[in-house]
């Protein structure tokens, strides 16, 4: 069967991450559960891309940082260490948003949760919104 990009799916981030600075920790990350059929199967797809919007800049970060990992220690790695420049709003230089193109095909056995962990190049700032798109 041929997918096209009618088919892609997102899954929003269900929470805001504060305080995240220029190291990974476990305590930075979101944990997405992407819709699967049955609902308990393993996760195969391809992953499309992915939105970040952050807010509470302080210290001037320019990169977001993320990894995506198959367990929440962050070391399962599914996509290695991957950047982009904070691109910030027009009247408010403490917001902005960074999107990746990732194009890769996945299977995560026996789960359907992703792990995303943040850090950036220097200073601190919040992820308060994202998504990660997708195809079955």
């Amino acid at each position: 069967m041929i997918r096209t990009k009618s088919d892609l799916k997102s899954t929003p981030f269900p929470a805001t991450i504060t305080g995240v600075s220029a190291s990974y920790s476990t305590s930075k990350k979101i944990a997405l559960e992407i819709d699967t059929f049955p609902p308990d199967s393993s996760f195969i797809g391809h992953l499309y891309g992915l939105i970040v919007r952050v807010d509470t800049m302080a210290s001037s970060p320019t990169k977001v940082f993320y990894k995506i990992c198959s367990d929440a220690d962050g070391d399962e790695i599914i996509i290695p260490n991957t950047s982009g420049d904070i691109d910030t709003g027009i009247t408010t230089n403490t917001k902005g948003a960074v999107a990746y193109r990732i194009d890769f095909t996945l299977k995560v056995s026996n789960s359907r949760t992703v792990y995303i962990f943040f850090k950036t190049d220097t200073g601190t700032l919040n992820v308060y919104d994202g998504e990660l798109t997708w195809l079955p």
